[in-house]
Formats: C-alpha cells, structure tokens, sequence
C-alpha cells in the first residue's frame, strides 16, 4: 500500500459558492477510521479519528471557516487513498510558509524518514526548526501531505497529532 501521487493546489481563501458546499464523512482505512473532507473532487482534510468525532471536524474546517458543510458518504475515496498509486488532489488553505513545508514534505520519498532539523535545511531554512515542526502539525490532510516521515533527530517516532500507533503503521506500510 503505498500513498497516493498528490496534486497540490493551495487556494487563498476557503469561500465556496453558494451551493458548493464542503462534504464530509467517516470511512474505515487501513490506519483506522478517518474522516475525509471533499470539495470538487480534491481533498480538503483527512483526518484519523473516532467516528462522528465533531471536535476533529471542527479542528479540520477551522469552525465555520469553510462555509456550509455537508455529510456525505465519502467511502468510494478510500481505494483512491489508500489502494495504490491513484492520483489525488489536495485543496488546501496556508500561510506561505505552511505551504513551503507541505511541499518539501511531498518530495520525501516512501520508506524514509527525515528529521525536523533535516527537513528546516532542505527548505533552506536551517535555523526555523521550530516553526517548520508547527507547519509539519498543522498539516490537515494526514497520510496524503506525508507528516509521518519526520521524526526526531534521536530517530524516534515522537509525537503525531493522530497517535503515535498511526504514524508507526504508516511507517511500517511504507516499507513493506
């Protein structure tokens, strides 16, 4: 199983039109249960979390910044997510910065870890370890935009806002 191939697209604002408004639903993945935000075909926001978890709908949508939200049925994405070498587009909102990080991020292959300090060099921003560690944590689309491939420099997993189980077992499905 490996990540899908993302299409990134960072949009300035998150306004849909009247009547476009931003599906979402839980499905089961290979990590467990997830929750999926979709708007037009592109992902807008996975999450792994509890079924009907509305603390973590309300953390990936920013409250209302999306606009209307809609529940959907959204399990006909899971194969295009977690089944193979699908192409996925991801819209989503961030700072210029964010976006910099989320990038590099992509271009880490499968299998491979890097550190926070490591990932800060390649941006060529070696002295903002801590600033490229929060954009890593506010990455909102978990698994797509690959957060789990950093690490610390000790080489430990270390935190992951979805459980340290979850990062392990992408880890560990990245190399098989």
């Amino acid at each position: 199983m490996w990540p899908p191939v993302v299409t990134l697209s960072f949009p300035e604002q998150v306004d849909y039109p009247a009547g476009e408004a931003l599906r979402f639903g839980w499905m089961d993945s290979p990590f467990g249960t997830c929750l999926l935000l979709e708007h037009d075909d592109a992902v807008a926001g996975l999450a792994f979390c509890d079924r009907n978890d509305e603390a973590a709908l309300s953390d990936l949508t920013g409250g209302s910044a999306y606009g209307e939200l809609h529940a959907a049925d959204l399990s006909a994405w899971a194969p295009r997510l977690f089944g193979g070498q699908e192409k996925v587009s991801v819209s989503i909102p961030g700072t210029e910065f964010q976006q910099q990080v989320w990038r590099a991020l992509t271009d880490v292959p499968a299998g491979e870890v890097l550190s926070y300090t490591q990932l800060a060099e390649r941006i060529g921003r070696p002295t903002a370890v801590r600033a490229v560690a929060s954009a890593v944590a506010a990455n909102p689309v978990a698994w797509l935009i690959p957060c789990h491939r950093i690490v610390r420099s000790s080489g430990e997993i270390g935190e992951y806002r979805w459980g340290g189980e979850i990062k392990a077992a992408m880890l560990s499905a990245e190399k098989t």
